[in-house]
């Protein structure tokens, strides 16, 4: 029975529509795919029946160490030293051992996780030494969609999110491990932002007993990346022109990403831990990307659509070349290219921002890395530090909302050796999130995407980027690009990654360090007696001192952030809230919050499930604060745009 004398009708049932034909009641075996009784069934729409034979790709890596964190508030585990899990032993005795009986689902998820290696050399060079246990990938499949299959960005997001549940369900299965965290009141899981100072290594890893290294590491936590490629007709064969089509939309789209890197250091992107009460210029930016070279801003040249580009740069890193920080020297030697390296085009050892796939010509049905780009591979971004998987999901939709803006929008500048985006970039890696943004770059900005923003609360990198991100998806959401990959229509709601990655330092700082904790004290004791700004800031030099000039904001956003002050309408004055400040000055409940920022992806609700006080400080309280990690309307006096 030819496929075209088929109907399909609901129940499974198959009429003939060819009457002539007789039958009977033989079946030839062949089987009919699922997609193609839900395409025959589906009503498709006017703008469905025109995209109706388009298709598009996604991807998604995240590699993330793991590490040991209290089950509950008793723990012998002390926030003074973050403890690194080692996963590779517990995961390859899953495998191995016929014990655990492990379903075909769990071993494929095993199976397909990769381990990383962390730190880097440049030519020889150490510019990171390397924590001494390596740390998982996970990889999601099935890249590509049709509206026969479709998969929006939440497909992705929800199947990378269930492997590292059911990776972190694994490994409590193997008896070592379980018996270990059940004896020590221990849980494993992510570090909640991407870089930590403090790591420390137990000597008796696969042992039950607690021995740390007595030596501290300071790393990078993991990275994302994500790979895309936009919606292209499906064909048997492709001509020239349509080559030309489909790599011209990824590089103008790939240029338009460009410009916006700085202002995602805002939000996505986690400062070196140790910029807390220090005059030195350490990275508030992104550690990863500043002082280790990974994940390279506008390390791809857009420009050379023709060549390809691989893991290394193809563009010089004209930012970097006056750009001085803390330890900024280390990465001296990433400048000149590797001569090792199989990338003819790279022209430095720091990594691109954008990578590209062709066929690999001695086997063509593999992707090679570097190729000149065909169909259907699209491009790497892979640039983005680790954070909590939940945050994901926003950064997504923004870089769908600006793949949807380059279909409409072409991009004439670039940024390599633009000053006002090399600056823009280099104050935001030395202030973070809250850095003031020149008028004269967002007019840039909003030329380059064509739009105007109507609502914008301040200078403040953050704000910046929250008031480009609302515009693009007015401008946007009805784009095509959007309907085949968005998912739900709502608009992203942009997390404060950046800024609590300091928070979170300054709470470690002040549970570890005596003094520390002493002059916090006091400082809370004395700002009831002030009520102007002005005075707030003079304090913290005054108390903490003159070491911590550069958080004298940090510390008042810190405040705000927690509802222990407000500020009046002008923002010059502030008020205490006193009950607030009672019920977060011990260090048990500075603990607390720390401990439930670990705790972000699982929302274990059974943790200190003994406190049952309501209040802002609650487990519920504090963890719907930091899962959402949404806008904060704190700070925000009248404003006036300036011209340009």
């Amino acid at each position: 029975m030819k496929e075209k004398n088929k109907k399909l009708k609901k129940g499974g049932r198959i009429e003939n529509s060819n009457n002539n034909m007789n039958q009977g009641n033989n079946n030839n075996g062949v089987g009919i795919p699922v997609t193609k009784i839900i395409d025959e069934r589906k009503k498709y729409s006017a703008q469905e029946t025109r995209l109706k034979n388009m298709k598009w790709g996604m991807g998604l890596e995240h590699e993330a160490q793991y590490f040991y964190i209290p089950s509950t508030s008793t723990s012998r585990y002390k926030l003074d030293s973050i403890v690194i899990f080692n996963s590779l032993d517990p995961l390859t005795e899953l495998l191995d051992d016929t014990k655990y009986n492990l379903t075909e689902y769990d071993r494929n998820i095993l199976l397909s996780i990769q381990y990383e290696k962390t730190g880097r050399k440049c030519h020889g060079k150490m510019v990171l030494e390397k924590t001494p246990v390596t740390m998982p990938e996970f990889i999601t499949d099935n890249p590509f969609s049709s509206l026969q299959n479709p998969k929006k960005i939440y497909n992705y997001f929800l199947q990378l999110l269930e492997r590292e549940r059911r990776f972190y369900e694994l490994m409590h299965m193997h008896k070592g491990v379980s018996d270990f965290l059940v004896k020590n009141e221990l849980d494993i899981g992510q570090y909640p932002f991407g870089m930590c100072s403090k790591i420390q290594v137990r000597n008796d890893y696969d042992g039950d007993s607690w021995i740390l290294d007595k030596k501290e590491y300071v790393d990078y936590c993991g990275s994302f990346h994500y790979t895309i490629t936009l919606p292209y007709p499906d064909k048997e064969k492709y001509t020239e022109e349509d080559e030309k089509i489909f790599v011209d939309r990824h590089y103008n789209f790939g240029a338009m990403l460009q410009w916006i890197e700085p202002l995602l250091l805002s939000a996505y992107f986690s400062c070196d831990q140790e910029a807390v009460g220090t005059l030195e210029k350490k990275i508030r930016g992104s550690f990863r990307v500043a002082r280790v070279g990974w994940g390279n801003f506008a390390g791809s040249d857009m420009r050379k659509k023709g060549e390809g580009v691989g893991r290394y740069a193809d563009v010089w890193p004209y930012w970097r070349e006056d750009f001085r920080f803390y330890e900024s020297d280390v990465t001296k030697s990433c400048f000149p290219p590797n001569p090792k390296l199989k990338e003819p085009q790279a022209v430095s050892a720091f990594s691109s921002n954008i990578r590209t796939f062709g066929p690999n010509p001695e086997n063509p049905k593999e992707r090679f890395s570097g190729a000149p780009m065909k169909i259907p591979n699209g491009v790497e971004i892979r640039i983005f530090d680790h954070f909590e998987t939940l945050s994901l999901y926003s950064l997504l939709q923004i870089i769908i909302l600006i793949a949807a803006n380059s279909t409409t929008t072409i991009v004439k500048d670039y940024v390599y050796e633009d000053k006002d985006w090399i600056d823009t970039l280099q104050k935001i890696m030395l202030e973070g999130w809250k850095a003031e943004i020149s008028p004269v770059f967002l007019q840039k900005l909003e030329d380059v995407f064509q739009i105007s923003i109507q609502d914008l609360k301040s200078y403040k990198s953050y704000d910046i980027l929250v008031g480009i991100v609302k515009e693009l998806y007015k401008k946007n959401r009805e784009n095509d690009i959007v309907f085949l990959m968005y998912g739900k229509n709502k608009e992203p709601k942009i997390p404060q990654i950046n800024r609590f990655s300091w928070e979170l330092a300054f709470m470690l700082k002040i549970v570890n360090d005596k003094k520390v904790y002493e002059k916090y004290i006091k400082f809370l004791t004395e700002i009831l007696k002030k009520n102007e700004v002005t005075d707030f800031l003079e304090l913290v030099t005054k108390i903490f001192g003159k070491e911590w000039k550069n958080n004298r904001e940090d510390i008042l956003y810190f405040m705000l952030g927690k509802s222990l002050i407000e500020l009046d309408d002008s923002g010059k004055k502030y008020k205490v809230n006193a009950e607030y400040i009672e019920q977060f000055h011990t260090l048990k409940e500075i603990e607390q919050e720390i401990r439930i920022q670990f705790n972000l992806n699982k929302n274990f609700q059974d943790l200190f499930t003994k406190n049952k006080k309501k209040s802002f400080f609650s487990y519920e309280a504090i963890s719907n604060r930091y899962k959402d990690f949404f806008h904060n309307d704190i700070l925000i006096p009248t404003f006036v745009r300036k011209k340009v």
